[in-house]
């Protein structure tokens, strides 16, 4: 957590942070969607759960409303499921 208070302030754009599966998340001081999971692993942890349980690799996940991409990273980067994200505020990613 230190880590990254400390390397947001020095890096002015986008950090890698790792998720799980050998995924990353990009993120910017002040994005707490991706930072939320930095923390905690998974931020919101029975939403991420259900995705990671339900979902399988042949299956298409539709990310409508995809901020930074949390879940279309789980989706398609951890489960290996195909995925079509959609984020209609570009100030949100």
């Amino acid at each position: 957590m230190v880590r990254w208070q400390f390397v947001s302030r020095l890096i002015a754009g986008p950090i890698a942070l790792p998720f799980v599966e050998g995924t990353s998340l990009f993120a910017m001081r002040g994005m707490t969607g991706a930072t939320g999971n930095w923390y905690c692993g998974l931020h919101e942890v029975r939403e991420m759960a259900f995705v990671l349980h339900l979902l399988r690799a042949k299956d298409h996940f539709l990310d409508v409303g995809a901020n930074v991409g949390s879940y279309t990273v789980l989706a398609g980067g951890a489960v290996g499921a195909r995925v079509t994200a959609v984020e209609p505020i570009p100030e949100t990613f």
